[in-house]
């Protein structure tokens, strides 16, 4: 007996619909359909002429985000996770190894094949230039979620072995540990609990899942700002028997594929048969982000797959041109469709230039037979046709037109238009600029567009691997926690692995508890490490910094001055506790190094690496006993006349 039709369910249905009206106003007036063909190579309308020759296409825009993407996002990001400002800097703490804990195990989840970290935010990032680059992160036991998660097999024939349909049963409500409200302390029903939290714990699966934008809905609320909206979803096609099979999934006896008509049907049915795939049905999944509540809906199906609370919104954004009154951006390659346009038609017309203005003649018939005239069409050397006597100028050229200059002046002018729209992937090739100052000028501008631009891409990769460790904190068991930070071949195992489990249980009260005390943490992925250039501008800015501060008249001022040394390295980016700990003892050994030259009436001449002068004397100076110093005794030196030297 089929279940009563849920009216909340029929609301929500609406305000889907709502959705896509607004959605389709975004992607009709900003072109992304026509910007994706674009980016392919589909730009002409009309690809062959009237003469059956193909029209010239040169396909800047896939050259122009091919160029970019390297110097947005070169390989997997480094996550550097650091303790807030205020708190990485005090002394005497632990931070610094937890945080360094949560760093390795962020990393590790990043450079997993399972996770999918690489490939899902590499082609999201993609779609970000012509449209919007979404990706999904969670943690999940199911395939009904996880995309790298174990699938049933196809139903090939009646042989197959299909798991069990789980039988649909009221979903208990859930705490925020994942565990039923009404659990009481009956020993089958904890059985049973602990049962289903273990097959959960074998199971889990961290995932990054690209989700195609053109599937993703924003509440009619369109909000710039994300948690400003009502709500957000996606919808995706699966095979009706896989979503049948999801344990999590409820009232999915009578599911049934949904379609538009009977024609709909009938067509769909036979392509099925044709191609042996199975019946598929779209699924919705909607966070709302007033009551924190996931739903999961089917087309056409009238009650809910699944009602759930969450605590953060999934779904991370990359958008590059944010429009401050509405929530879906502005595609970088909408504004160069028009100037692909017109750089496709200069490059056409300049083909139509060239295949006009072919050499033409014309011949007097009377002088030359035709016969003969074909000689000359073959180009041989050394061939001579006969002409009638008293005959001059038999062959004549046709005047025609130049217009080659004209055709390379549109076309120069509209490869510049190309580079003058800015934003993501200018053409650096295209000179701009004439004078020295102008060049510079430029240069600059260009390199702060590139950096904001990889500013939005680390931001956005941060916000994913944040999720991803705030999700391994709430989930991710102890004993896989240790078996990702410690080797099982070193001889140190058992000790590193309590040490581990112990900063595991500090990390995991102080940060679900959300403690005055405990850490305060965030996910910093470096602007310079998305750059094939970034360790050796790191390390020409690590070794400056260096010669700055060993400098000996700034080694001084420093050493008297810790809270300038502080505030002058904070300046410089070296802001955690680690990095400013390894400047304060590598001053504080320079400094002793000073004092004991001082302190043996070294000088420069005699100091490490540079040969000996006779007497102790820098070089160039007269040889012999030093003398005393000028001004009279110095502190550290001998005491007068009479003392004795030190022994080099």
């Amino acid at each position: 007996m089929a279940k009563k039709a849920d009216k909340t369910v029929e609301t929500w249905n609406k305000r889907w619909d709502a959705a896509e009206e607004v959605k389709g106003i975004w992607e009709t007036d900003f072109r992304t359909k026509e910007a994706y063909n674009y980016w392919r190579g589909n730009q002409l309308i009309f690809p062959f002429d009237e003469y059956g020759n193909r029209r010239v296409q040169i396909n800047k825009i896939h050259a122009d985000v091919r160029t970019q993407i390297p110097s947005l996002y070169y390989y997997r990001p480094y996550a550097r996770i650091n303790a807030e400002p205020e708190q990485a800097d005090t002394p005497g703490s632990d931070l610094e190894d937890r945080t360094q804990l949560l760093q390795d195990t962020a990393n590790h989840l990043v450079r997993s094949p399972d996770t999918q970290f690489r490939d899902s935010t590499y082609l999201a990032l993609k779609e970000a230039f012509w449209s919007c680059g979404v990706v999904e992160v969670g943690y999940a036991p199911d395939f009904g979620d996880a995309p790298n998660s174990k699938r049933p097999p196809l139903k090939e024939d009646k042989k197959t072995k299909m798991p069990p349909v789980p039988q649909d049963q009221e979903e208990p409500l859930m705490d925020d540990d994942g565990l039923p409200e009404d659990l009481d302390d009956d020993p089958e029903v904890l059985q049973a609990e602990l049962k289903r939290l273990k097959k959960d714990l074998r199971d889990e699966k961290f995932y990054v899942k690209f989700i195609p934008c053109k599937q993703v809905m924003v509440s009619n609320s369109d909000k710039a700002v994300l948690e400003e909206n009502d709500w957000v979803g996606y919808w995706e096609e699966m095979a009706l028997e896989d979503v049948k099979r999801v344990p999590a999934y409820k009232n999915t006896k009578d599911l049934e594929a949904h379609y538009a008509s009977k024609e709909d049907e009938e067509r769909q049915r036979t392509w099925s048969e044709e191609t042996g795939t199975e019946d598929r049905i779209k699924i919705m999944k909607i966070w709302d982000l007033r009551t924190r509540t996931r739903y999961v809906l089917a087309e056409g199906h009238k009650q809910y797959l699944l009602v759930k609370k969450f605590k953060r919104c999934p779904l991370k954004f990359l958008r590059f041109d944010y429009d401050p009154y509405h929530f879906w951006p502005i595609p970088p390659i909408f504004h160069k469709l028009g100037v692909q346009d017109e750089y496709n038609r200069s490059r056409e017309y300049l083909r139509q230039v060239r295949e006009g203005t072919r050499p033409r003649y014309t011949y007097d018939e009377d002088a030359i037979e035709a016969s003969q005239m074909r000689k000359l069409e073959r180009g041989d050397i050394g061939t001579y046709i006969p002409r009638k006597g008293n005959t001059h100028s038999v062959i004549e050229p046709v005047q025609q037109p130049s217009l080659s200059g004209d055709a390379l002046n549109t076309l120069t002018i509209s490869d510049k238009e190309f580079a003058d729209v800015g934003g993501v992937g200018g053409d650096a090739r295209v000179a701009q600029t004439k004078t020295a100052t102008q060049a510079k000028i430029a240069e600059v501008k260009d390199q702060a567009q590139d950096s904001f631009d990889r500013t939005i891409v680390a931001e956005w990769l941060g916000d994913i691997i944040k999720e991803l460790m705030i999700l391994a904190i709430e989930n991710m068991s102890i004993d896989r926690f240790v078996m990702t930070n410690v080797a099982a071949d070193s001889t140190l195992f058992m000790e590193a692995a309590q040490h581990v489990a112990s900063s595991f249980q500090k990390i995991n009260a102080d940060v679900l508890a959300d403690k005055a005390a405990g850490i305060r943490w965030d996910v910093h992925v470096e602007v310079e490490a998305l750059s094939p250039v970034s360790e050796e501008e790191r390390f020409q800015k690590w070794m400056q910094g260096l010669s700055f501060i060993t400098n000996p008249i700034s080694a001084q001022l420093f050493a008297v001055a810790p809270a300038l040394l502080e505030h002058t390295l904070d300046l410089m980016g070296m802001k955690t506790s680690k990095s400013k700990t390894l400047i304060q003892e590598g001053l504080k050994a320079f400094m002793q190094m000073q004092m004991q030259m001082a302190q043996q009436g070294m000088n420069p001449g005699n100091a490490p690496g540079v040969s000996p002068q006779p007497g102790g004397a820098r070089p160039g100076a007269p040889s012999g006993p030093p003398g005393p110093p000028p001004g009279g005794p110095q502190p550290g030196g001998p005491a007068g006349p009479g003392a004795s030297t030190p022994t080099q």
